[in-house]
């Protein structure tokens, strides 16, 4: 323990030795390997003079603390050297001091009945209850715990509380309980200690009791009137729970004396007739059902107590609920019975036990399974003969049209599939979807099996409904001597199925040694499977090297076929990123210039993919770093797509043209933008010097496409680098036409900090960013380009101004901003001739009308037809808007070009009770139209009679 002389001399008795020790300069503070100075060595013997020697004459640290948080007061307190702790408590050692166990002085006292000392450490403390240990433990949940009466005895006199809780509400009553100490557990109980007190999970001492069987102590606590029938907070377990489970028969004798309740059940749905039946405790089942439980409750799988009997096996029980009228045929979930589970089981007895009392043999639970069934899941083939001579059907069939002997075969059980066929089973029958014995012990594996059956005439070539043999489902599962087995029984190798032959699945799955026998037998290497894929090509695709050479050996493969969208196998390889299988297809002929249907070589697939390490490869191979593929792209272009950064350094560190263009005249920059890849855009940029303000075919610069995606990070990086703000693109969008249209709001604002993008440039249509953000309804972006200079005033090709698209769309909040900047013509024209009150009303917000009037809209102006605000308002049927605008002074009688009034258009489109508010307002009804009709003869026309 890498102790040095001074913790020797420590641990004897000679004052003398101590001191000779330290005159040869030796440290009094040295440590061993526990982390002890020879003051924790002293304290643990009990050496009472070098204590006080130590702690008195050499200064040391009457506090130091060990590797475990133990003072030399812990240390003295755990021997009980009554002696050597006064020492330290007369140089004021901390007695409150915890280990990192959570124990002090005191505690390790009492954990070691040192009675005598744990009196000494007690003076200390005012309250005896305030010592607590890590879990909130006090010294009297610890003495009660340990059973030391005498302890405990001297802290309740000394007023420690009885029911004082610890982290987990337990009381010192609890431990005592549940350690079984029944003198405690009385003196506990006669100082006021509570019951009925529960824990965090709600457990009593009762509870506690009867967990660890103690009889006498669970007879004190109902003595002294603890709930018998509280239940935990987890489980819902009552003591009876505990007690018949853990078949302690009397402590359940007592409970039921005391008006314990046995129909409680858990959360589960168990009673304690369950837990009974389950353990096999027979004098507790006799004991419950003499108390009148309910002998058919329930569970909440519906599993009533014979179901346990039947499952646990505990015959003397099952005959017992037999005897007191259980029902036999009572059915859990999945509609099992007990003699479903007895079969499944394997208890003999049990079935017989059940049999005689009526059992259905035939019953089937839920997925049509038959206690015959079970047998066979579990190939008992003596319990499978009791239940055939007992009426068993032996064909019986599921759901899934299984017999018994399909669920043996499924299972592996040789011995009773010869039972089943020998008690005149259907060997060649089907399940449904066509499967057969030999399906089905083909695909588990069952050699032995599958060899009974097909010298008992399966057929090694019947197909399920999806054409699949049991020689697939042997090469599906890898299961290398049953295909042998079938082959050697003239199976088809090369038949097809909806996935593909034996050796497509092989291949696929990667079951080297099951291709190998398959192409030893003539398998077919460049057959298709319904996806146009050959078994190389699987292989390849997952990975399976071994099985690619092994493929590869035979001359006839096609190296360079193609399958879907012209993919080869070299392509499948370079996506997948195995550079080992991608070698080994160059080197067995693969052709690396290749083109799929799009025009990417491998070499492009592996550089989208972001595979470094292929593309090296492959450029070694003399491949050129700007071979195109794709739309012309190099592979500098499918690595900016997809943001491989790495490989994009690689290549520029070879030579990539990081201006090279592809078919839409894009650069590697503009993908990158496209795509929002800012470290490959920093890259190609900084260190390669790529074109930041190229444009493609389309006019467009990479910052467009950034502003356009909402890339922020991208547009900072972009400006960065002296891309232009101002760049016309498609249709003539600079970026801030984009970056407001699609409501990007930093990137509007980083447009305008940055070389200041010009907020009024119009496109092809005439329209402004400002239009973009109004018709939006993004008011940040309005707000920020009209603080940047926007014009509140300009018009589009259509005469539109920001404020007509603000009115159109009903954004109020918006048209209040643009009326509070003095360019705005309130009333100008579209083309159409309408004014914003038009398009207000138009769109039926009055919120938005009532602000344009206010701000100087005027009522009297007319579209190039001759419409009034007031006229669109009536064909509305908006009554309040007809209001505002007659107390506005808005003309009544206004005619249209076709001679229409506000009271033809209200009265055309029927909208009576404006008819009505015009008509009271002084309408003249007698004015004609163009056609020479009064609002009369139109009234009439349209058949609105309320209006007539």
């Amino acid at each position: 323990n890498s102790w040095t002389t001074l913790h020797f001399a420590a641990k004897g008795p000679s004052l003398e030795i101590i001191k000779f020790v330290l005159n040869q300069n030796l440290d009094v503070n040295v440590k061993d390997i526990n982390g002890q100075s020879p003051l924790h060595i002293a304290a643990a013997y009990g050496r009472k003079n070098i204590v006080e020697f130590f702690i008195g004459k050499t200064g040391v640290y009457v506090d130091d603390l060990d590797n475990s948080g133990k003072t030399s007061l812990h240390i003295a307190a755990k021997n009980g050297h009554k002696d050597a702790i006064e020492i330290p408590l007369k140089n004021n050692a901390n007695t409150n001091t915890k280990d990192i166990a959570g124990f002090s002085p005191l505690h390790y006292a009492i954990k070691n009945n040192h009675i005598d000392v744990a009196k000494i450490m007690l003076e200390k403390e005012a309250n005896v209850d305030i010592n607590e240990t890590m879990g909130g433990f006090t010294s009297l949940h610890i003495a009660a715990e340990s059973g030391y009466l005498g302890l405990v005895n001297f802290l309740l006199k000394n007023e420690a509380n009885v029911n004082a809780r610890n982290d987990k509400e337990g009381i010192p009553l609890h431990t005592a309980a549940l350690n079984g100490h029944l003198e405690v557990v009385n003196a506990l109980i006669l100082k006021g200690a509570d019951v009925n007190s529960r824990v965090i999970d709600g457990c009593t001492p009762l509870h506690y009791a009867i967990e660890n069987g103690h009889e006498k102590i669970a007879n004190i606590l109902l003595k002294h009137g603890t709930n018998v029938n509280v239940v935990d907070k987890t489980y819902n377990n009552t003591p009876l729970h505990y007690a018949a489970k853990d078949g302690h028969e009397k402590i359940v004798k007592a409970l039921l004396t005391n008006k314990a309740n046995a129909s409680i059940a858990t959360v589960e749905g168990i009673t304690p007739l369950h837990f009974a039946v389950q353990s096999g405790h027979l004098k507790i089942v006799v004991a419950l059902l003499e108390h009148g439980v309910n002998i058919r409750a329930k569970d909440k799988n519906n599993a009533t107590p014979l179901h346990y009997a039947a499952e646990s096996g505990h015959k003397a029980v099952a005959e017992l609920l037999i005897k007191n009228g259980v029902e036999i045929n009572d059915k859990a979930n999945n509609n099992l019975t007990p003699l479903h589970v007895a079969a499944l089981k394997g208890h003999k007895d049990i079935i017989e036990l059940l049999i005689r009392n009526k059992a259905e043999v035939r019953a089937q639970d839920i997925k049509g399974s038959t206690p015959l069934h079970a047998a066979a899941m579990n190939g008992s083939k003596d319990i499978i003969d009791l239940l055939i001579k007992n009426k068993a059907e032996v064909d019986a069939r599921t759901n899934d049209g299984m017999t018994p002997l399909h669920v043996a075969a499924l299972n592996g059980h040789k011995d009773a599939i010869a039972f089943l066929i020998k008690s005149k089973a259907e060997v060649n029958t089907s399940a449904n979807y066509d499967a057969t014995l030999l399906h089905l012990a083909a695909k588990r594996g069952h050699k032995g099996i599958v060899n009974a059956l097909i010298e008992r005439g399966a057929n090694v070539d019947a197909m399920t409904i999806n054409s699949t043999t049991p020689l697939y489902l042997a090469a599906q599962e890898g299961h290398e001597e049953v295909a042998e087995l079938l082959i050697a029984n003239k199976a088809n190798v090369n038949v097809v199925n909806v996935e593909g032959t034996p050796l497509h699945i092989a291949a696929g799955n990667g079951h080297v040694n099951v291709v190998e026998v398959l192409l030893s037998n003539g398998a077919k290497v460049n057959v298709k499977d319904n996806k146009s894929r050959t078994p190389l090509e699987l292989a390849v695709a997952h990975g399976h090297l071994q099985v690619v050479k092994m493929l590869l050996q035979y001359k006839k493969v096609d190296m360079n076929a193609k399958g879907n969208d012209d993919w080869t196998i070299l392509h499948i390889a370079s996506q997948e990123n195995n550079l080992e299988m991608v070698k080994c297809l160059v080197d067995e002929g693969s052709n690396i210039n290749a083109k799929n249907a799009s025009g990417s070589k491998p070499i492009h697939i592996a550089a989208r993919e972001g595979h470094k390490d292929t593309v090296e490869f492959f450029l070694s191979k003399g491949l050129s770093i700007n071979d195109s593929g794709a739309a012309n792209q190099t592979l500098l272009h499918y690595a900016a797509m997809k943001g491989h950064l790495e490989v994009v350094k690689y290549l520029i560190a070879q030579g990539a043209d990081v201006n090279a263009k592809d078919a839409n005249g894009s650069s590697p920059v503009h993908i990158a933008a496209n795509f929002g890849y800012k470290d490959v855009i920093e890259v190609l940029l900084k260190n390669a010097g790529a074109f930041v303000n190229a444009k493609n075919a389309d006019s467009g610069t990479s910052l467009h496409y950034a502003a356009w995606k909402g890339y922020d990070e991208v547009v900072k990086i972009l400006l960065q680098n002296k891309a232009n703000p101002n760049a016309v693109g498609s249709k003539r969008f600079t970026p801030i036409h984009y970056a407001a249209k699609f409501s990007h709001l930093k990137i509007v604002k980083a447009l305008l900090s940055h070389d200041g993008a010009d907020a009024n440039d119009k496109d092809i249509d005439g329209r402004t960013p400002l239009h973009y953000a109004v018709s939006n309804g993004h008011i940040d972006i309005v707000n920020i380009l009209l603080t940047n200079g926007a014009n509140v005033s300009q018009v589009t090709n259509k005469g539109n101004t920001p404020l007509h698209t603000a009115t159109s769309k009903c954004y109020k909040e918006i048209v209040e901003v643009l009326l509070q900047h003095i360019r705005v013509t309130v009333n100008f024209k579209d083309t159409d001739g309408r004014t914003p009150l038009h398009h207000a009303v138009n769109n039926g917000n009055i919120d938005v009308v009532s602000t344009l009037l206010k701000n100087g809209a005027e009522v009297a102006q007319i579209t190039n037809k001759g419409n009034t605000p007031l006229h669109i308002a009536s064909s509305k049927g908006n009554e309040e808007a007809v209001k505002l605008f007659l107390n506005k002074g808005a003309d009544i009688n206004a005619s249209t070009n076709g001679n229409l009034t506000p009271l033809h258009v209200a009265t055309k489109t029927g909208r009576k009770t404006v008819v009505k508010l015009l008509l009271q307002h002084g309408a003249k009804v007698d004015n004609q139209d163009k056609d020479g009709k009064t609002t009369l003869h139109l009234a009439v026309e349209k058949g609105y009679l309320m209006i007539v």
